[in-house]
């Protein structure tokens, strides 16, 4: 029966405060649909991108030095390919390009899979212009005055490629200079941010709405279960919860416990403001008599006390200011905890 009651109890504070368990999840339901539509889509990055068509163009050599050390660091040869020299260089050959914009085309990188070569990848919006500066870096690096390739052995070679638009991709990269050119993780440039799912925002509500449901419960300070009650009244006083009954029921047990012993006179006490129709009913009983706090006059009239906690009216200020004014007593204390009826 207690694991009922608890469970009602539970269901009831839900039913209470729906509208608000419910706003706090549109809330944030539709706080997380505004969010997720202003992540990109990688997918959709990827189609923005190629929309700005560019072409690429690589070539590789497989270096070990004389001091059988492999391949000397990237970044240095990328400083190399793109310094004033090369570019002058490469002005001559009618590429009309800034030092900038050749320091940005230019990438150098290792690929696991490959062991120790040394890629070149040289990208531009211009076919011809990355065909030629590809094929032009290419016969730099063999040139007597390229310090790069001198006293360095080359195992092997791979020529420039023909411009493509189709960059390639590559997952097992192992160094660069083109930090883009990482899969997504550590270093990477990630594209795009995963969206959240709809049912983590449901749910964010939810505890939202369950907490702001318990701290209004709080400073509410109104009674809405028999679990109120019992940490407010002694243990020895007597509690009846009417919780379940109709109206004929509860006045039934009402009318037993008042008239049980004839001539004892029976002080009700009501929270005032109810719009129960219990306190007319109760008028009603002349065994009963109705009041909405306690005085010395009525308390001396009467054998029995009779406390009506009426649930989500009755405060806990209220309840616990007539505990302690009758704590003196040696009457007889019922306290019936009802639902409300019109």
């Amino acid at each position: 029966m207690s694991f009922k009651v608890e469970m009602k109890n539970i269901g009831n504070f839900f039913y209470r405060r729906k509208m608000i368990i419910l706003i706090s999840i549109l809330v944030a339901l539709i706080g997380g649909i505004l969010y997720n539509m202003t992540i990109k889509s990688p997918k959709n990055t990827i189609e923005q991108e190629k929309i700005q068509e560019v072409f690429v163009s690589e070539f590789g050599l497989s270096i070990e030095s004389s001091q059988g050390q492999p391949y000397a660091g990237i970044a240095q040869l990328k400083t190399m390919l793109v310094n004033e020299d090369q570019l002058e260089k490469i002005s001559d050959q009618g590429i009309q390009i800034e030092s900038q914009e050749l320091e940005q085309s230019v990438s150098a990188f290792v690929r696991t899979s490959k062991g120790e070569v040394v890629f070149i990848r040289v990208t531009h919006a211009n076919k011809e212009y990355v065909n030629k500066i590809s094929a032009f870096l290419y016969n730099q690096m063999f040139s007597d005055d390229f310090d790069y390739i001198k006293n360095k052995v080359v195992l092997s070679v791979m020529k420039p490629t023909q411009a493509t638009s189709e960059i390639p991709i590559y997952d097992d990269i192992y160094s660069t200079t083109d930090k883009s050119m990482l899969p997504t993780g550590e270093g990477a440039t990630v594209v795009g941010s995963k969206k959240i799912s709809s049912i983590v925002f449901i749910l964010v509500g939810l505890i939202f709405g369950i907490i702001l449901s318990l701290v209004i419960d709080i400073f509410n300070k109104k009674i809405y279960s028999i679990g109120y009650i019992e940490g407010i009244v002694d243990p020895n006083i007597k509690i009846i919860d009417a919780s379940f009954d109709n109206r004929s029921s509860f006045l039934n047990r009402v009318n037993i416990v008042a008239t049980i012993n004839e001539n004892e006179k029976c002080l009700a006490l009501l929270q005032e403001g109810s719009n129960s129709k219990l306190f007319k009913d109760l008028q009603e009983n002349e065994e009963i008599a109705t009041y909405t706090e306690i005085t010395a006059e009525n308390l001396k009239e009467s054998k029995k006390i009779l406390l009506f906690v009426e649930k989500s009216h009755t405060t806990i200020d209220w309840l616990t200011t007539q505990i302690s004014l009758l704590q003196e007593t040696d009457k007889k204390i019922i306290v019936f905890f009802f639902d409300t009826y019109h």
